[in-house]
């Protein structure tokens, strides 16, 4: 009851205010400008002439749900268009006889109050209902008007946190495919390592399967975790550096310089391990003698900065666009992309010594799920 009670409580409200402000108005601007009535009697009272607006009026209240359900019950939409607006048209026209049933029978009944006389009743109802007809109807199409405004903007509305929402799972769900993408980039590479040193080092091989084993354990668990705090990530790297660390042994050193402080820091999950396998890969594996990769990261007001270098033999344009096009660091960058938009830099320098260095600028998101200063240490040895 009370759902449609209260709104119908309000509009007839609404309904009397507009009368009263429309009758007070009219008659004092007439008397304003015209004078006193010519012709005094009962009718050029103000007591009757605003009695009978607020009797128009109110009557539009009373009436004003049923237009509402009317509208809402034969919407102006495809394919059913032409169809509705006749049936509104004639919809119209008896709201207009109900609006001047109503109005007349109060003004009739209270006639007798203001020392009204009307003494032909017929010829009354008659001249209300065409004299008022264009009103009428001008208050039944700006009720209709009203309401499909609303039904519009609220379907506008629908459509667009719709649209919002789909379009964030297909932003999730390309960045889930992304990310698996990738643990088979990096799967196939380690496995590849794993079966060359099958035959010369077993020993080493089965060292490698075993931490291999142990990364994967932990990739499993975060494989719908899209952002993850530094620490986590840094600890996931450790577990890859150390098949790593089997597979090149003394010819491969790490530095980790990333303060604690900085380690709460929110980051996309397994975006420091295909920058560390590029540099590896590309930097230090092509080299005979030892070499060295360095993971360092700092915060600069409030973006987050890591840089993943080595002192590798270094890389020319043309090979750097080839690391560019490459699984892990295309994936890499559709990844931020979609994460984090323009909020982004992804860039490569490559120092005067040697080398290249990769350096990524994200916005810096403190992670809830841990306080800072609560990390797991980095292994480099």
């Amino acid at each position: 009851m009370r759902e449609w009670f209260r709104p119908s409580l309000k509009i007839l409200l609404a309904s009397a205010l507009v009368g009263l402000a429309i009758a007070t108005f009219a008659w004092f601007g007439a008397r304003l400008l015209l004078g006193p009535p010519v012709r005094p009697g009962p009718t050029s009272t103000y007591g009757w002439y605003l009695y009978s607006t607020l009797a128009f009026w109110v009557a539009w209240g009373l009436l004003t749900p049923l237009a509402l359900g009317v509208a809402e019950r034969y919407r102006i939409v495809p394919p059913h268009r032409r169809r509705a607006i006749l049936i509104h048209l004639g919809a119209g026209f008896v709201m207009v006889c109900l609006q001047t049933a109503v109005a007349v029978s109060a003004r009739l009944a209270g006639a007798p109050l203001f020392g009204v006389e009307i003494a032909n009743t017929y010829r009354y109802v008659t001249a209300t209902l065409l004299q008022d007809l264009d009103w009428n109807y001008s208050v039944y199409l700006c009720i209709i008007g009203v309401s499909h405004a609303i039904y519009f903007h609220t379907q506008a509305q629908r459509r667009a946190v719709r649209a919002s929402q789909l379009e964030a799972r297909l932003a999730e769900a390309q960045l889930q495919a992304l990310q698996r993408q990738l643990q088979p980039h990096f799967l196939f590479n380690t496995l590849h390592a794993i079966f060359t040193l099958v035959r010369h080092d077993p020993d080493a091989a089965e060292q490698m399967i075993e931490r291999l084993s142990d990364l994967l354990r932990v990739t499993l668990k975060n494989t719908a975790t899209q952002e993850v705090p530094l620490a986590e990530e840094l600890a996931y790297l450790d577990k890859y550096l150390a098949i790593e660390k089997v597979h090149f042994g003394d010819r491969l050193a790490v530095d980790v310089d990333v303060p604690l402080g900085v380690q709460d820091g929110l980051v996309p999950y397994l975006v420091l391990q295909p920058l560390v396998e590029n540099a590896i890969r590309h930097g230090l594996a092509p080299r005979r003698a030892p070499g060295r990769l360095r993971v360092s990261g700092r915060r600069d007001g409030e973006t987050l900065v890591l840089t993943v270098s080595d002192n590798g033999r270094g890389v020319s344009s043309g090979h750097l666009l080839t690391l560019n096009e490459g699984v892990g660091l295309a994936n890499t960058r559709a990844r931020l992309a979609r994460l984090y938009g323009e909020r982004h830099e992804l860039s490569f320098d490559t120092p005067q010594t040697s080398g290249l260095a990769v350096t990524l600028r994200i916005p810096y998101q403190p992670s809830t799920m841990a306080p800072a200063g609560q990390t797991l240490e980095v292994s480099t040895a």
